[in-house]
Formats: C-alpha cells, structure tokens, sequence
C-alpha cells in the first residue's frame, strides 16, 4: 500500500475546491460516505478533515492516513479500535473506521475551538482557563495511556 491513494484524495479535493471557485461548482470529494469539506490540520501520517456525516447528518472529522505501507494502515485502525473503547470528556471520540480504496480512514467527533496556543495569546490573563484546560488534557491523555496509546503529538 504506498501514499498514492491519499495523494490522489489531496489532488482531487484541490481540483474540486478550484472548480468550486472558479465556476461555481464541484464534485463532492468522499471517503466512505463521508464528504470531505474543508482541511483542518496536516500531520506527517495523516491529514485531518472536515467532514459531513450524510446518513447521521452531522459534522464529523475524518482523518486520512498517508500510508507507507500495510503496516500504517493497520496501526491506523487499531488506534480507532482503541480509542472507541475510551469514554472520557478530553478524549476525541471516534464513531466509524475503514479502508476506501486503498485510503485508510477514522471518523471522529469535530471538536470546535481554537488551540490552547490561540486562546493563550488572545487571553493573556486567562491563566487559571490555560491549567485546567492543560490539567483536562493531561486527563485524557492518562485516560488513552490506560489503554496502552501514546499520542506522539501534543501541541498546545
């Protein structure tokens, strides 16, 4: 399984969005029955986007991985497998997983709101909202050690 499945999805919902712009229309770019809105973040495993649930009519984020090989896909899929089985405030709950094509993909809950970093710069007195967010945080990451995940990517 090489990196040009998810390529291709990147390249597609690019020449979608152009479309989108220069003639007012465009084809809906999908992963399983999930269309892809908007991207949220970009990581070196995976991109992260924003997303339609048609089925459950709800906003949902769908993380694609950029696969090297069979190995990212299945480890993609035994985090979602794990991560379904934490029910906990500060952990990202997922609803779905899958493979379309050879894209290996989680569906999450859409959290809305800005970094820790954002809110910290724009709130500069808010130290006492900064702990307990980080102290919430450091919550859920226990939480996911418990069950044996290490996230590798906590940014504030």
């Amino acid at each position: 399984m090489g990196g040009e499945a998810s390529a291709d999805l990147e390249s597609r919902w690019i020449r979608e969005q152009v479309r989108e712009r220069l003639f007012g229309e465009a084809e809906p770019v999908s992963v399983g029955r999930y269309a892809l809105r908007a991207p949220l973040g970009r990581g070196g495993m995976a991109t992260v986007y924003a997303a339609t649930d048609p089925v459950l009519e709800r906003e949902v984020a769908v993380k694609i991985l950029h696969p090297r090989d069979a190995h990212d896909a299945r480890r993609l899929l035994r985090e979602g497998r794990a991560l379904a089985a934490i029910a906990h405030p500060n952990v990202v709950a997922v609803h779905d997983a899958g493979v379309d094509g050879d894209c290996p993909y989680l569906v999450m809950e859409k959290v809305e709101g800005q970094t820790l970093d954002a809110y910290r710069r724009a709130q500069p007195d808010a130290l006492r909202d900064v702990l307990d967010a980080v102290l919430g945080a450091g919550s859920g990451l226990a939480a996911a050690h418990g069950r044996g995940l290490v996230h590798r990517d906590v940014k504030p």
